[in-house]
């Protein structure tokens, strides 16, 4: 039987994805739940058998679920957060609000990936890395337009914690490890 859409790519091609050590790009909760093959909340929503609590917890099954295909998952859940899953934990990660809230949501997706890669390029934790990503999609929703002054991005990168080093990961059964940051910022395998 030939697996159709976004999900059956992903099972066709994980052992290449496994390899490269993919990341899922950060998906919202029905992106998530159809690509990992789950009733997402526009479904459950319209669902008169769901409750409350399916439709509170699918952006975290649909992490856990996609965390099962690729070493780090990450679901965006809009205004209740983040779920993001490495090595077997998942996070929630609240959302970060600027004092003034959103005023224009385009580029929050971009935003969010792009303070979430720096994060652990740079050695951090997953978690740490969704709570930078969250200040930076906050950052760039708190103004018109999809963007962030260098100086917001300096402002940014300083108000991560110090730390001490790269971060190392097994990846499930691989013989090796990954190392994130250190050195010249680069992968090491």
């Amino acid at each position: 039987m030939k697996r159709q859409g976004a999900r059956g790519w992903l099972l066709r091609h994980l052992p290449i994805l496994t390899y490269a050590h993919a990341l899922a790009h950060p998906q919202n909760e029905d992106e998530a739940a159809n690509l990992a093959g789950l009733p997402g909340p526009a479904a459950l929503a319209s669902s008169p058998t769901a409750s409350e609590e399916e439709l509170e917890e699918a952006g975290e099954r649909a992490a856990l679920a996609l965390a099962e295909l690729c070493p780090v998952a990450v679901v965006t859940a809009g205004s209740k957060g983040s779920y993001v899953c490495a090595m077997g934990e998942i996070h929630a990660v609240p959302p970060y609000w600027l004092p003034q809230g959103p005023v224009d949501t385009c580029g929050a997706g971009d935003a969010y990936m792009a303070g979430f890669t720096y994060a652990m390029m740079a050695g951090y934790d997953a978690r740490t890395a969704g709570e930078f990503a969250s200040r930076v999609a906050s950052a760039v929703i708190g103004r018109y337009g999809p963007h962030l002054s260098d100086e917001d991005a300096e402002d940014l990168v300083g108000q991560l914690p110090e730390h001490t080093g790269p971060m190392r990961v097994a990846l499930g059964g691989a013989a090796g490890q990954l190392e994130l940051g250190g050195g010249a910022g680069g992968f090491s395998f």
